[in-house]
């Protein structure tokens, strides 16, 4: 019975990021650049309802709906991504890994996004998508950022790349630390099944500001500190 549920699942799954996938693939560009924030969140709320995710979210009136901002999280499970997103309704880009552009349809789909690609073991490639998403917070849109590049597999947090924080210093944009508690438990890393039903806790804690001309001494700090404070709330909350 359990298999017949995740296969019916799965299958609505694929339903749906096929519908998504045909409207980002043909829309034209300028309506797609207008409706493509509308369709990332409720793709991703669908995908947490079909999934059966509980999620209780804490801190959300701690920032400006309306604001933009350099959301970094910690990074446990793939439902991380449209968990993220089916809470922040602003405008939002993420920065992916370009080996997911290979994957069969999922690839080209999310090439035509405004999401922006890295190549995580290419310095240079990843100084570009930090200069491409530097371009897009300035323009008024927030980012989305897991500074530990890859996902943990028991919900613990792992070592945090500067990319987030180089950012941060040089767009001027307040950081908000996002805690994820559980995720891991819904698709743990290496495993293709999900498991429904899962509590998960989302923790927005106060926009951290940055000093102007951080250098990167400060960047280092500051990364230690969120952190801290991601740790902190994993450790209270799990």
């Amino acid at each position: 019975m359990k298999k017949i549920i995740f296969y019916y699942k799965a299958l609505l799954f694929v339903l749906d990021l096929f519908y998504r996938g045909i409207l980002i693939l043909f829309l034209p560009r300028k309506l797609l650049n207008k409706y493509f924030t509308k369709i990332a969140n409720n793709w991703a709320k669908r995908l947490v309802q079909i999934a059966h995710v509980n999620i209780e979210i804490i801190g959300l009136d701690r920032f400006d709906p309306k604001g933009n901002y350099i959301f970094t999280a910690n990074h446990s499970s793939m439902f991380d991504i449209p968990i993220l997103m089916s809470i922040v309704k602003s405008s939002f880009r993420i920065i992916y890994k370009k080996e997911l552009e290979k994957i069969f349809f999922f690839g080209p789909v999310m090439k035509r996004t405004p999401f922006i690609s890295v190549i995580r073991d290419n310095s240079k490639n990843a100084m570009q998508s930090v200069q491409l998403a530097l371009k897009e917070i300035q323009s008024g849109t927030s980012v989305m950022i897991w500074p530990e590049g890859t996902r943990s597999e028991d919900g613990s947090l792992g070592e945090f790349k500067r990319g987030a924080f180089y950012l941060a210093a040089r767009s001027g944009k307040p950081i908000v630390p996002v805690t994820i508690i559980n995720a891991y438990k819904i698709l743990p890393k290496g495993r293709l099944e999900f498991k429904s039903g899962v509590n998960v806790k989302v923790i927005f804690d106060e926009p951290i500001e940055c000093p102007e001309n951080m250098d990167r001494i400060q960047e280092k700090e500051m990364m230690n500190s969120i952190k801290q404070i991601i740790g902190n709330n994993i450790e209270l909350y799990s």
